[in-house]
Protein backbone atom coordinates (compact mmCIF):
# COMPACT_ATOMS: atom_id res chain seq x y z
CA UNK A 1 0.00 0.00 0.00
CA UNK A 2 2.69 2.13 0.87
CA UNK A 3 4.80 1.96 -2.48
CA UNK A 4 1.28 2.37 -4.21
CA UNK A 5 0.98 5.88 -2.74
CA UNK A 6 4.07 6.30 -3.03
CA UNK A 7 3.75 5.70 -6.92
CA UNK A 8 1.08 7.85 -7.22
CA UNK A 9 2.99 10.75 -5.24
CA UNK A 10 5.93 10.40 -7.36
CA UNK A 11 3.60 10.27 -10.64
CA UNK A 12 1.41 13.00 -10.26
CA UNK A 13 0.94 16.77 -8.76
CA UNK A 14 -2.91 16.91 -9.16
CA UNK A 15 -3.99 16.70 -5.63
CA UNK A 16 -7.21 15.44 -6.61
CA UNK A 17 -5.55 12.38 -8.06
CA UNK A 18 -3.66 12.06 -4.85
CA UNK A 19 -6.31 11.87 -2.62
CA UNK A 20 -7.99 9.58 -4.02
CA UNK A 21 -5.04 7.14 -4.62
CA UNK A 22 -4.77 7.63 -0.96
CA UNK A 23 -7.96 6.76 -0.09
CA UNK A 24 -8.49 4.14 -2.35
CA UNK A 25 -5.28 2.17 -1.19
CA UNK A 26 -6.68 2.80 2.41
CA UNK A 27 -9.33 0.98 1.66
CA UNK A 28 -7.44 -2.28 0.82
CA UNK A 29 -6.53 -2.14 4.18
CA UNK A 30 -9.87 -1.08 6.42
CA UNK A 31 -13.15 0.39 6.72
CA UNK A 32 -12.52 3.66 5.23
CA UNK A 33 -16.31 4.55 4.48
CA UNK A 34 -15.63 7.71 6.68
CA UNK A 35 -12.60 9.55 5.39
CA UNK A 36 -11.60 13.06 5.27
CA UNK A 37 -7.93 14.53 4.25
CA UNK A 38 -7.83 18.48 5.22
CA UNK A 39 -5.30 21.15 4.44
CA UNK A 40 -5.15 24.25 6.85
CA UNK A 41 -5.21 27.57 4.69
CA UNK A 42 -3.09 30.07 6.90
CA UNK A 43 -3.71 32.79 4.63
CA UNK A 44 -7.49 32.57 4.80
CA UNK A 45 -7.43 30.75 8.25
CA UNK A 46 -10.15 28.16 7.33
CA UNK A 47 -9.40 24.64 6.98
CA UNK A 48 -10.23 23.05 3.62
CA UNK A 49 -11.56 19.35 3.14
CA UNK A 50 -10.23 18.18 0.05
CA UNK A 51 -11.56 14.55 -0.08
CA UNK A 52 -14.17 13.98 2.33
CA UNK A 53 -16.18 10.60 2.38
CA UNK A 54 -19.14 9.95 4.49
CA UNK A 55 -21.26 6.72 4.53
CA UNK A 56 -19.28 5.99 1.68
CA UNK A 57 -20.21 8.50 -0.23
CA UNK A 58 -18.05 11.49 -1.66
CA UNK A 59 -18.81 14.91 -0.45
CA UNK A 60 -18.35 17.98 -2.50
CA UNK A 61 -15.27 19.97 -1.33
CA UNK A 62 -15.89 22.30 1.60
CA UNK A 63 -13.89 24.88 3.80
CA UNK A 64 -14.79 26.36 7.04
CA UNK A 65 -13.03 28.74 9.45
CA UNK A 66 -10.51 27.38 11.36
CA UNK A 67 -11.41 27.20 14.76
CA UNK A 68 -11.04 24.76 18.17
CA UNK A 69 -11.97 21.63 16.63
CA UNK A 70 -9.77 18.41 16.57
CA UNK A 71 -8.50 18.57 13.13
CA UNK A 72 -6.74 22.08 14.43
CA UNK A 73 -5.30 20.33 17.07
CA UNK A 74 -4.08 17.91 15.02
CA UNK A 75 -2.30 20.17 12.74
CA UNK A 76 -0.95 21.98 15.45
CA UNK A 77 0.44 19.26 17.97
CA UNK A 78 1.48 16.91 14.85
CA UNK A 79 0.46 14.16 17.24
CA UNK A 80 -1.96 11.16 15.94
CA UNK A 81 -4.91 11.11 18.09
CA UNK A 82 -7.37 7.65 18.14
CA UNK A 83 -10.31 8.26 20.30
CA UNK A 84 -12.71 5.62 20.91
CA UNK A 85 -16.52 6.19 22.05
CA UNK A 86 -15.85 6.51 25.63
CA UNK A 87 -13.31 8.99 25.86
CA UNK A 88 -14.85 11.68 23.72
CA UNK A 89 -16.72 13.80 26.91
CA UNK A 90 -12.24 14.16 27.22
CA UNK A 91 -12.36 16.70 24.02
CA UNK A 92 -15.49 18.78 25.24
CA UNK A 93 -13.66 19.27 28.93
CA UNK A 94 -10.59 20.72 27.07
CA UNK A 95 -12.35 22.65 24.81
CA UNK A 96 -11.98 20.98 21.58
CA UNK A 97 -15.58 20.52 20.12
CA UNK A 98 -16.10 16.61 20.00
CA UNK A 99 -16.96 14.62 17.00
CA UNK A 100 -20.51 13.76 15.95
CA UNK A 101 -19.77 9.98 15.00
CA UNK A 102 -20.08 7.44 17.49
CA UNK A 103 -17.42 4.83 17.60
CA UNK A 104 -13.84 5.07 16.83
CA UNK A 105 -11.80 8.25 14.99
CA UNK A 106 -8.21 7.81 13.91
CA UNK A 107 -6.81 11.14 13.29
CA UNK A 108 -2.90 12.02 11.58
CA UNK A 109 -1.29 15.16 10.91
CA UNK A 110 0.14 15.90 7.34
CA UNK A 111 3.33 17.02 7.30
CA UNK A 112 5.61 18.46 4.52
CA UNK A 113 9.34 19.34 5.09
CA UNK A 114 8.54 19.67 8.77
CA UNK A 115 5.71 22.00 8.63
CA UNK A 116 1.87 20.62 9.65
CA UNK A 117 0.31 21.08 6.20
CA UNK A 118 -3.15 19.53 7.25
CA UNK A 119 -5.02 16.24 8.61
CA UNK A 120 -6.25 12.78 7.59
CA UNK A 121 -8.57 11.04 9.54
CA UNK A 122 -11.12 7.82 9.40
CA UNK A 123 -13.99 6.83 11.47
CA UNK A 124 -15.72 4.19 12.64
CA UNK A 125 -18.92 3.46 13.92
CA UNK A 126 -17.61 0.30 15.37
CA UNK A 127 -15.26 0.30 17.90
CA UNK A 128 -11.81 -1.51 18.26
CA UNK A 129 -11.49 -1.07 13.97
CA UNK A 130 -7.78 0.46 14.24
Amino acid sequence: MLNEIGRALSSTLNKEDLTRKVWEELRRLFDVENFYIAELDPLRDEIQFDLEIVDGARLPRRARPAGNHITEYIIRTRQPVLIPRQLRGRDEKAGRRAPAHNGMLLRRALVAYDHAIGAMAVYSDHERVF
